[in-house]
Formats: C-alpha cells, sequence, structure tokens
C-alpha cells in the first residue's frame, strides 16, 4: 500500500509539470521570482514594445507586431463573392493586431498562443473578437507546430472610434504581458471612391482576394454597328431624337489568389441632370457583359458598355455597385 502512494504521488508531480506548458514565461525585463515555498508566487506585469518577445518555457516565442485600424473589412466567399463587414455600432471601427509564435525548440508544440490567454483592452473593458463571414487566410491561426516553424496572422476587434488606453494582453500563470498601442495609430480612415479620375484605377477587396477596377469615357455617336457574337450578320443601332450613345471602357482584373466576383454592367448607371440610366445591353463582340461577372487569378475582363443619353449631356458620373453597401464613383466629360 506505501508502495502504491508513493507512485500516485509521483504520478501526480508529473502531471501538474506537464500541465505547466505555455503558462510560464520569461521576458529580459522579468525579475526572477523568490524561490520560497512559504509565499505564492507574485504575478508580474511586463510592458512590452512591438516585436518584444514573450519567452513560453515549452519554447514557444510570442509577440505582437504591429496593429492597424478599419472602418470596415472585407471577406470572399469561396465561389467568389465579396461582403463587407461593418461594426454593430454606428461609432465603432476594427483594430487588427498582427500576432506571432514561433517554435524555438525540438519538440512540436500544440496550439501555440492561446486565444484565451490574449485580451484586447480599451479603458480596462474586454473588446470582443470579431468573427468574419467568411474564412480569411491572413487571420491568425492557433494550430501546431513544428520545431522552427511560425505561425502568425492578424486578429480584429471592433472598438470605439474614440477609444482610449488601448492594451493588447496575453496573460500567462505567472505574468501579465501588456503592449500598449498608442491613440495616435487609431486613425480609422473611410475609404473613399468618390469622384474618380476619368480612367482611374481602384483596387477592392481583401489583403488575399482583390481586383483592379477602371473605368473611361471611350467614344459618344448617334449610331454604331456590331457584328453579334453568334452570327456574321451587323447590327446597326441609332439613337432615339435628341438622343446619343455613350461608350465607356471598363478593364476588371483579378490580383488576388482565388477567383472572385467583378461587378457587371447592371451593376453601373450613368448619373447625369438629376437622372441616372441603366446600361443598353451592348451585345458587340467586345462587350464588357461577356468577360465580366466571376474571374478566376491573373485574369482580365475587358469591355464597352453603353448608355443612351440626352444630346446636351456634357459630363456624367458613372456609378458602379462593388459590393453590398460600397460604391464608386468615375466622372466623365461625354
Amino acid at each position: 500500500m506505501r508502495k502504491m502512494t508513493i507512485i500516485i504521488i509521483i504520478l501526480l508531480a508529473i502531471s501538474m509539470g506537464l500541465l505547466s506548458g505555455c503558462q510560464e514565461t520569461q521576458t529580459s525585463n522579468n525579475q526572477p521570482l523568490d524561490d520560497n515555498s512559504n509565499t505564492e508566487p507574485s504575478i508580474e506585469t511586463n510592458y512590452l514594445s512591438f516585436g518584444d518577445l514573450v519567452h513560453l518555457t515549452d519554447g514557444c516565442d510570442f509577440t505582437l507586431k504591429q496593429v492597424k485600424t478599419t472602418v470596415d473589412y472585407i471577406s470572399v466567399s469561396d465561389s467568389g463573392y465579396i461582403y463587407v463587414n461593418t461594426p454593430d455600432e454606428s461609432n465603432y471601427g476594427y483594430l487588427w493586431v498582427y500576432v506571432s509564435a514561433k517554435n524555438t525548440g525540438n519538440e512540436i508544440i500544440t496550439s501555440p498562443g492561446y486565444y484565451w490567454n490574449m485580451k484586447l483592452l480599451v479603458s480596462g473593458t474586454e473588446m470582443e473578437q470579431d468573427t468574419p463571414s467568411y474564412s480569411m487566410p491572413e487571420l491568425y491561426s492557433s494550430k501546431d507546430l513544428q520545431p522552427g516553424a511560425i505561425t502568425e496572422g492578424w486578429i480584429v476587434y471592433a472598438i470605439p472610434k474614440n477609444a482610449n488606453k488601448v492594451e493588447f494582453v496575453y496573460e500567462l500563470s505567472n505574468a501579465i504581458e501588456i503592449w500598449s498601442i498608442s491613440n495616435s495609430l487609431l486613425t480609422f480612415e473611410e475609404r473613399n471612391f468618390n469622384n474618380l479620375a476619368d480612367g482611374q484605377s481602384i483596387t477592392f477587396g481583401s489583403e488575399q482576394d482583390y481586383f483592379e477596377l477602371s473605368i473611361s469615357h471611350d467614344k459618344t455617336v448617334e449610331s454604331y454597328s456590331y457584328k453579334s457574337s453568334y452570327s456574321d450578320y451587323v447590327y446597326t443601332e441609332d439613337a432615339g431624337a435628341g438622343y446619343k450613345f455613350v461608350f465607356i471602357t471598363v478593364v476588371a482584373k483579378n490580383m488576388g489568389t482565388n477567383k472572385i466576383n467583378v461587378p457587371s454592367p447592371h451593376n453601373m448607371n450613368l448619373i447625369t441632370e438629376g437622372k441616372q440610366y441603366s446600361n443598353e445591353g451592348y451585345y458587340g463582340g467586345n462587350s464588357y457583359q461577356d468577360s465580366s461577372g466571376v474571374l478566376y487569378p491573373g485574369v482580365t475582363g475587358e469591355g464597352s458598355v453603353v448608355y443612351e443619353v440626352p444630346d446636351s449631356v456634357t459630363s456624367a458620373t458613372i456609378s458602379v455597385e462593388l459590393a453590398s453597401g460600397q460604391e464608386a464613383y468615375w466622372l466623365i466629360t461625354v
């Protein structure tokens, strides 16, 4: 019976040592703890700068590298459709923190940099981590690491735009590691796609999946002819009395790593003199309609979109719906 009791005590001691795992830490500015069995170990608080490492006892180095702010962010579905994520509160924006965990040891580390160890505090109040509508490869993933391997990426939090005393905290069993985030970094600049110049290019999407788009005036005519893409027959279209045709050229290119849905002609309107006009359903061989929709990486869709407007029109705005709730506006002279 005595031997059995000794064995149980030994097994308990070993299991408690294993459970400590990533929960102990050592940083360059830590003071060694008193080796006094009669007192509880104190919890140290360490204030760090971006890039300062927290050395965990299982051979894991953890750090916060950088931050950024946005008023919204974009996720893309597997089928290529774009979704704009916005905070529930109108006076909130998104704070992105870029974290990194590296296995500096000789053994596999299981899930280093646990999410439940991390907190984002605003004046002492914990902020919720935001979850996108669809997966985003640029986000941080706490996964098993082979020796020498690194996992890193962004974690997104919704915070008040007027936030003060913002801190990213990593809590451990014997220390609290704090990276203070200066108010000067909390800019929350609005995305501005208004009053774009004729031919100006913009990019839209997430860091990994996005497209480039430009709109430019091509020509203004009273009639035009085209050969159908389905036969050799030549069609001629004449503008109505007091009207003319405005041709614009649209160029869209998938600049990302996955397929993505780019705006089609039905997402575009010509606005002028207090009225808006839909496209005329141009079916020539160079129609943008035939090359829009879902584009694969590296593919360019280019072609013409046609509007019929009064002869009096000399300038106009082309509005393009990039995604639900997000539009861009090009100014053209006709």
